[in-house]
C-alpha cells in the first residue's frame, strides 16, 4: 500500500517526536535524581513524614526509570548490556543502588565514556539540542537568583536593623543561596553533558 506524502511526513514527525521524548525523558530523570539529592542534603534530620515523602519520590523515580529503560531498549539496545555489566560489578552483599545513584546511560554519557558507537548519532544530536536549551535556561535562572540575592543583601545591609529583621533576612538569603547552589549544580551537569559535542 502506498502512502501519500502527508502520511509519510506524519510518520516521520511521529518518529522524531518519539526520539525527542526518549531524550527528554532521560534529562527529566536526571533532574529528578538531582532534586532528590538536593532534598536529602537540605534535610538534616528526617522525621517519619519527611522520610515517607523521600521514599515516595524514590519510588516515583524508580518507576520512571523502568519506563526509561524500555525506551532505551528500543533506541539504544547496547545500554541493556551496560546495565547488566554494572549490576554484575555490584557487591551482592550490599543493598542495590537507590534511584538517585542509578546511572542513566544517556547518549552524552556514552560519548564521554568513549562508547559513542553504541548510540545513534541522531540521539546525540537531539540530546545536544536539549542540553543547549537546558544550559540557556539554567544560566538565566542562575543570573536571576544572583540578582535577587544581591538585592536582598543590599536591602538588608542598608535598611534592616535589629535581630528580628536580620534573622528574617538571613533566613531568606540562606534559602535563596540553597536554590542558587542547586541551580548552579544543574547548570554544571548540563554543561558537562553538553561537553561531549566537541569530542569524537
Amino acid at each position: 500500500m502506498r502512502l501519500c506524502p502527508a502520511e509519510v511526513a506524519a510518520q516521520l514527525k511521529k518518529a522524531e517526536l518519539e526520539d525527542l521524548a526518549a531524550g527528554r525523558a532521560g534529562i527529566q530523570l536526571e533532574e529528578m535524581q538531582q532534586r532528590l539529592v538536593e532534598e536529602l542534603k537540605a534535610t538534616t534530620t528526617l522525621t517519619a513524614e519527611r522520610r515517607n515523602q523521600i521514599e515516595e519520590l524514590r519510588i516515583a523515580l524508580v518507576k520512571k526509570l523502568k519506563a526509561f529503560r524500555n525506551l532505551q531498549e528500543a533506541y539504544m539496545p547496547a545500554v541493556a548490556q551496560l546495565v547488566a555489566e554494572e549490576e554484575g560489578k555490584r557487591n551482592p552483599e550490599l543493598e542495590p543502588t537507590v534511584g538517585e545513584e542509578t546511572p542513566l546511560w544517556l547518549p552524552s554519557t556514552l560519548a564521554l565514556a568513549g562508547k559513542r558507537d553504541l548510540c545513534r548519532t541522531d540521539l546525540l544530536d537531539a540530546e545536544a539540542r536539549l542540553r543547549e536549551a537546558q544550559c540557556d535556561s539554567g544560566l538565566t535562572k542562575v543570573r536571576s537568583l544572583l540578582f535577587a540575592k544581591s538585592h536582598l543583601v543590599i536591602h538588608r545591609n542598608t535598611n534592616v536593623v535589629g535581630q528580628k529583621g536580620s534573622t528574617r533576612f538571613g533566613t531568606l538569603i540562606g534559602r535563596l543561596t540553597a536554590r542558587l547552589v542547586a541551580q548552579q549544580t544543574r547548570y554544571n551537569v548540563a554543561l558537562g553533558a553538553a561537553g561531549y559535542q566537541g569530542q569524537g
